[in-house]
């Protein structure tokens, strides 16, 4: 069950600091004045207050947006008071504060939901199969349930989509958690992977098919393959190549068991210890070659310690000489010394180290220039080991051709003993081999067909448990009785409608006199018919507003119901042109005595705002005058 909003105080504030407020109080509450005092502006402000998304240029008259600079409200919610506040004088300017916490409009809408104690759902709007088919329900949506705008007083939520219309009376109805439960969204989403998957596997077999008539040979194509069938011919395929191999080496055999040519054995021999030769140089070769680029690398590295070690000899020199002649204490000139007569230092007077620095670096120098000349000597001599073995490689190469060479002659000779029967069984064999290739390729691609079989098999059986699940949910749900409360209601108010009718004397063409209010609500629509026809072609507009303000009463009787989700407030904002009497005096108040009646008889606070004409002699809660007529 929702909590109860209850708004205590609505106030705006001008651009020089001057505050307007206005005090509410439980039941029901009534602005009153002649057309253009103001009364619409407040209530399309408080409307931008509670979480418009956009500028204050858009929710009304930009003369306005420069006269104030914020619009702030407090409101109880249950036992909570919470000071609400828009500015646009200052950034961020689309934000909602609460306390001393910013919120964007959907933040806010969440927080406002949470705080009402409403459930924040996802519904179906327009095809639940869609991408981002299944939006959250936000307290903008259902504020467009509560809050009637001078405006829209010809429909019962003007511009809002049938669904999101439904899903609002649902929730508020109590019915979300199983209208629009969790499992609902999940068998949506399952039933349209399912869709997609049985369409891919259409889709992949026609391919598959195509592309079987255009690449397959005629002998291995059928109306549609299958994984036994290619499973089948790729065996027996398999066999033949088998038969083929064994026939060319039975026909190499026989020309092996012939006597043997003694000069194509001979130069065969020598083509074999030729190429073990040349693959032995290559080895030597490249191990010389990595052992030449591990010398030049070194080289490398001590010319660059060299280096260091002159400029560090260099720097040595140029700073060796400089004395310090006052103290880094007090900058007191220091007093001579002859130090060169002792091994102490001429500032601290500590011994000096006898052993120059400068000496130790050319002994450093020295060293390395040993080092340096030592690796250049390995290095030439690893050179020339390097050419020697690129000239052997050569040499054993040209000897290689010359033998390949004399071979062709005797190679031509045993060919044309064999080639023709061998040339015949290996074209035959490639023949086959490359059917076995198509044919696999084919089979992986039958392989995927079978996983999207699998797939849709596994989805079918999630979506039959989803489906059994949901029904049982959808099984609790009573429309008769849901529907009944709001008919039940609406019907009670247009009774009360005509007995006040009587009780100030208005004109029996104001009468409800177009049969009884019924509700047909389901699964994914909810329709309002009159005397079972659709209401809004059965009524005339002056009637049109007593069902709607009949709807606006069955929501509110809402908030007395059990396991319902309606926060206990209506905001009226009354045609101006409602009634044509110059002297209207109370004749609006037959259309809030139901409302005045509710709050009183409600053991829970319940608020109804309303701005109209006069409303002369109503028992209300609290009366908010405007006198001034703007121009």
């Amino acid at each position: 069950m929702a909590k109860s909003m209850i708004i205590r105080t609505l106030y705006r504030e001008s651009a020089d600091g001057e505050k307007e407020t206005l005090h509410f109080d439980q039941g029901v509450n009534l602005i009153v004045g002649s057309p253009n005092t103001g009364k619409t502006v407040w209530l399309k402000m408080l409307d931008y207050l509670l979480g418009d998304n956009g500028g204050p240029e858009t929710a009304f008259d930009e003369d306005l947006v420069e006269k104030f600079v914020a619009i702030g409200a407090q409101i109880e919610i249950g036992d909570e008071k919470l000071n609400i506040e828009r500015r646009w004088d200052e950034s961020p300017k689309t934000k909602v504060r609460i306390g001393e916490t910013t919120y964007t409009s959907k933040e806010f809408s969440n927080l406002w939901l949470e705080k009402l104690e409403i459930p924040i759902i996802n519904y179906p709007k327009g095809n639940p199969y869609a991408e981002r088919a299944w939006p959250s329900l936000s307290w903008r949506e259902l504020l467009r349930h509560i809050y009637r705008d001078e405006r829209f007083w010809s429909d019962v939520v003007p511009k809002q989509p049938e669904s999101t219309r439904h899903a609002a009376l649902a929730l508020f109805l109590g019915l979300e958690d199983r209208l629009f439960s969790p499992i609902l969204g999940k068998l949506v989403q399952k039933q349209k992977e399912l869709y997609q998957a049985r369409a891919r596997k259409d889709s992949f077999e026609e391919t598959v098919d195509q592309i079987a008539k255009d690449l397959m040979s005629e002998q291995d194509r059928d109306e549609h393959l299958t994984a036994l069938t290619l499973k089948a011919r790729i065996e027996a395929l398999e066999e033949e190549v088998t038969t083929l191999l064994q026939e060319r080496e039975q026909v190499l055999a026989s020309i092996q068991t012939q006597r043997p040519d003694p000069t194509l054995s001979a130069l065969m021999s020598e083509r074999a210890d030729l190429l073990i030769s040349l693959e032995q140089v290559q080895k030597q070769r490249k191990v010389l070659s990595e052992r030449l680029a591990e010398v030049e690398n070194l080289i490398l590295v001590i010319g660059k310690e060299r280096d260091q070690l002159a400029r560090a000899s260099a720097a040595g020199s140029a700073f060796s000489d400089l004395k310090i002649t006052h103290c880094p204490a007090c900058d007191q000139k220091l007093p001579s010394r002859n130090s060169s007569q002792t091994d102490d230092c001429f500032l601290c007077h500590q011994k000096l180290n006898p052993e120059s620095t400068l000496d130790r670096i050319a002994f450093e120098q020295e060293q390395l220039e040993q080092e340096e000349m030592e690796l250049i000597e390995l290095r030439s001599r690893l050179e020339e080991q390097v050419r020697e073995q690129q000239k052997l490689e050569r040499q054993e190469r040209e000897k290689l051709d010359l033998v390949v060479r004399d071979l062709r002659p005797a190679q031509k000779r045993l060919s044309a003993v064999v080639n023709t029967h061998i040339s015949r069984i290996d074209t035959e064999r490639g023949r086959i081999e490359e059917r076995i290739r198509q044919l696999q390729r084919f089979n992986s691609l039958l392989t995927y067909r079978d996983n999207l079989t699998n797939l849709i098999d596994r989805l079918a059986q999630e979506v039959k448990e989803l489906e059994a699940e949901n029904k049982k949910l959808e099984a609790k749900i009573s429309f008769e009785e849901a529907s009944t409360m709001i008919e039940d209601s609406m019907n009670h108010f247009v009774n009360l409608l005509n007995r006040g009718i009587e009780k100030y004397q208005i004109s029996d063409r104001f009468r409800w006199n177009h049969g009884s209010i019924s509700l047909d609500i389901s699964e994914r629509s909810s329709r309002f018919r009159v005397s079972g026809q659709k209401w809004s072609l059965k009524l005339g507009a002056t009637v049109q507003v007593h069902f709607l303000l009949a709807y606006h009463f069955a929501l509110l009787r809402l908030s007395l119901e059990q396991n319902t989700n309606y926060p206990g407030i209506v905001i009226l904002d009354f045609p101006p042109n409602l009634l044509d009497s110059k002297t209207i005096g109370d004749k609006e108040n037959y259309l809030i005595d139901p409302f005045v009646q509710l709050c009183k008889e409600s053991s829970i606070p319940l608020q109804v705002i309303v701005a109209g004409r006069v409303f002369e002699g109503l028992d209300s809660s609290t009366r908010i005058r405007f006198k001034h007529v703007w121009p």
